[in-house]
């Protein structure tokens, strides 16, 4: 009988949880009794099951808890910091209870790390690397600090009690230094990752193995440009370069870079942009003659016919766990423009299937590539073979 696997993704949006629920259905198909716990959604014929935090905790505790403690503040131009919890009720839960193989994803504001030490007791644990607040004191991407490799003193994504964070570092470090090395197998999707995460003092002492995430090659593959451009009703002759985020204005993404590039094509009548995510400056954009804005998208087969449509990604982030979209784009066949990160040379070859730049005055407007060529690699590098080394743990 094959096991049954649980996995725990605190949201039910964004790049983590599209991984999540695309492991989890390709189990499904090989038969395995798969199931994802989120907090806020529920959807039992896609075996996706809540667990309520407020049901099961306290409301006073859940606002102590989750949302920043009173006086600590974030630098607005970060993304969030969370603040670990001390106990958490996940392993109460019947879908977890029934378990054999707990599967931790992204797991902030869900999970403790208490449960963590409860959870290896008795069942076979894996935890699957998204960002890096599994081992920093509560920073998602620490940028240049490294202050996770000795423990975390005093956090400059704060604006006021840095200091703060040492306390929040020790939680996690007394909880992680209560688990065997044995009983954790710590999976990281980009090699950069993977240095990171085994060089930290929080989780080194754990087995770690690299799996680059997959993505679903019956989806994002080649498609004819013209002929994805007739079905999304986009311009037949224009350079349509291609942004896409969550949050549109996530400055890590690269925001300020994004509309630079659009105001310096915006009197080329051959240029246009496609910009996909949720926003809240509709004007900022709709202003502009050379932009569609569509929103946020949740049919992957009409995502994959945009990357299709478009002659470039555009991914200007300069802090990436792996860089799905940039991997879905690839497989789409078309070329991305990106940071010149450690992350994107792992999937950028320059030249070859995209650019690495370092700012975007870069000469890239007329480059040409072999659009089929790039899709066949990518689908061969980020196809099933990655889902058959999750089969093997």
């Amino acid at each position: 009988m094959k096991n049954k696997i649980i996995h725990i993704n605190s949201s039910s949006s964004g790049g983590a949880y599209s991984f999540t629920k695309l492991l989890h259905n390709c189990l499904l198909d090989k038969g395995f009794v798969s199931r994802i716990l989120t907090r806020f959604y529920e959807n039992d014929k896609e075996g996706v099951f809540k667990h309520s935090i407020i049901r099961n905790v306290s409301f006073k505790r859940f606002l102590k808890k989750i949302f920043m403690p009173k006086g600590l503040i974030k630098d607005e131009k970060f993304e969030i910091f969370t603040v670990p919890l001390k106990n958490s009720s996940v392993l109460r839960n019947k879908c977890v209870k029934d378990s054999d193989i707990i599967h931790l994803h992204w797991v902030a504001d869900l999970l403790s790390v208490a449960e963590i030490v409860e959870m290896v007791k008795t069942k076979k644990v894996l935890w699957t690397l998204h960002d890096m607040n599994p081992f920093t004191g509560g920073c998602h991407h620490s940028d240049d600090c490294v202050q996770y490799m000795d423990g975390c003193k005093n956090c400059p994504q704060l604006r006021n009690e840095g200091e703060k964070v040492a306390e929040y570092f020790k939680i996690k470090k007394e909880v992680l230094d209560k688990v065997d090395c044995g009983s954790l197998t710590i999976i990281s999707p980009s090699e950069w990752m993977f240095e990171k995460a085994s060089k930290s003092t929080l989780l080194k002492k754990f087995k770690h193995i690299l799996i680059p995430h997959f993505v679903d090659t019956n989806v994002f593959k080649y498609m004819e440009k013209d002929e994805a451009r007739k079905l999304l009703e986009l311009p037949e002759t224009k350079k349509i370069f291609l942004y896409v985020s969550a949050v549109l204005e996530n400055s890590r993404k690269g925001f300020d870079k994004i509309i630079k590039m659009i105001d310096g094509f915006e009197n080329r009548d051959d240029a246009f942009f496609v910009l996909i995510g949720n926003t809240k400056k509709d004007l900022l954009f709709k202003s502009r003659k050379n932009v569609k804005l569509v929103g946020k998208i949740d049919d992957s087969k009409l995502l994959a016919n945009y990357y299709s449509a478009s002659d470039f990604l555009i991914n200007l982030s300069f802090a990436e766990s792996f860089g799905l979209t940039t991997v879905e784009s690839l497989c789409c066949g078309t070329p991305v423009v990106c940071q010149d990160i450690p992350v994107m040379r792992e999937h950028i070859e320059d030249g070859i299937n995209g650019i690495l730049v370092k700012d975007i005055d870069a000469d890239f407007f007329s480059q040409s590539f072999d659009r089929e060529k790039i899709a066949q690699n990518a689908m061969k590098k980020y196809g099933h073979s990655n889902f058959e080394k999750y089969l093997e743990l």
